[in-house]
């Protein structure tokens, strides 16, 4: 796990302006800004003394990115995924993912795009991307917008969960996944919306045959929404995961509720 702080932002990060998002992995930390996507990392120093080698607490270097994804197009969601070695950014026009040189997880690592490929956004995806997660028990990229979740895999394979999947439709607005440390256990990934309050099922992909096709019911959506779960509001803006617990996930509906 990375730790932010603030050896980690250059002392002129007042002129970043507003940080949209951020994620963090593999010894770097990632930032979507007004001023484009910029990349933070720590790298490895020598030990004057010995030989031993050690982190420096001011070994941050930081550039942008912007010649792989535009700086008028803020990242608005990020999501780098470690065993694929791709950071995954959403923008309002695009969904791009950045592949990297290398991703053996070691401070002062070259970790630099050598490819970018980009979904246009109305192709597959039909609005910005507002949330990813990493299902790593599947393998694949659960990737949500306003209208519908998507699954990325491993080789590039996209399917939906929308309106004819069984989903609610049009007013998606933040995702969560739930994952056991029993491997034989299903992870289950929550949607919350605006007015219709929070939707959960297990991740999809739990029973692919073998063309790779998801033969479980994939109308098993539970809605959780009214006194008994949202008493005070259906909208639900924000989830935070438990990772101990499957059916654990915590939910701040609109302001002044809870």
């Amino acid at each position: 796990d990375t730790i932010v702080t603030n050896e980690a932002v250059p002392d002129n990060s007042s002129t970043w302006g507003t940080i949209y998002s951020i994620n963090a992995a593999n010894s770097c930390i990632w930032f979507g800004t007004d001023v484009g996507l910029l990349q933070s990392c720590q790298v490895q120093e020598v030990s004057s003394s010995s030989n031993t080698r050690k982190l420096s607490s001011k070994a941050w270097k930081t550039h942008n990115l912007n010649e792989f994804i535009p700086a008028d197009s803020p990242c608005t969601s990020l999501n780098f995924v470690s065993s694929w070695n791709i950071l995954f950014a959403g923008t309002d026009s695009a969904f791009y993912e950045l592949r990297f040189q290398n991703g053996d997880g070691n401070p002062g690592s070259n970790m630099v795009p050598r490819q970018v490929y980009r979904e246009w956004i109305g192709g597959v995806l039909d609005t910005p991307v507002l949330a990813m997660k990493y299902d790593c028990t599947k393998n694949q990229l659960l990737v949500v917008e306003s209208n519908s979740l998507h699954i990325l895999t491993h080789v590039g394979i996209w399917r939906r969960e929308g309106y004819y999947q069984g989903s609610i439709s049009g007013n998606i607005t933040t995702l969560a996944l739930t994952c056991s440390n029993n491997a034989e256990q299903d992870c289950f990934v929550w949607m919350g919306t605006s007015h219709t309050g929070l939707m959960r099922k297990a991740s999809p992909g739990s029973k692919l045959n073998q063309n790779n096709v998801d033969s479980s019911d994939t109308s098993q959506w539970s809605l959780l929404n009214g006194p008994r779960f949202l008493p005070s509001s259906p909208n639900v803006l924000h989830l935070v995961a438990d990772d101990i617990s499957t059916s654990c996930a915590y939910v701040a509906p609109s302001p002044g509720s809870k």
